[in-house]
């Protein structure tokens, strides 16, 4: 680590860097303090640490203002996720129930882009019968 810290140290050095650290997590032993303090340089050097996480406690412990929460998307929002990611608008069929089950289907995204993103592309391939039995 130590090694790694120093390297870091020159090749950071006289540099404006920004740093995106995006879904952070972690399990068990905590190591993000270690991960932060290699990121400190000194001679000039200014890096900015921006981190993204579900994880409300991970922002409390890095962050050096207070976090921005954002609100989870609508169930309207994911369904239009949905709809983008399982090319909705070309399916053959009976769009009406399928717009139904696919508006169910999006209130269980519980407001998570991922979710929905996921979804629409399991979707996309699946046909009338699968979209009914994935609501369940």
């Amino acid at each position: 680590m130590e090694m790694i810290h120093k390297s870091l140290q020159k090749l950071l050095a006289d540099k404006k860097i920004l740093i995106v650290l995006d879904d952070l997590w972690e399990g068990g032993e905590f190591h993000l303090e270690s991960l932060l303090d290699m990121f400190r340089v000194g001679k000039g050097g200014n890096v900015v640490v921006i981190v993204t996480t579900r994880d409300e406690d991970i922002a409390k412990k890095i962050s050096t203002i207070k976090p921005y929460k954002l609100a989870p998307l609508t169930d309207d929002i994911c369904w239009s996720i949905i709809k983008q990611k399982s090319v909705f608008e070309s399916r053959d069929g009976n769009k009406e129930e399928l717009e139904k089950i696919g508006k169910v289907i999006a209130m269980k995204c519980a407001g998570v882009a991922l979710a929905a993103k996921s979804l629409g592309h399991m979707l996309q391939s699946m046909k009338f019968g699968e979209w009914e039995s994935s609501r369940q």
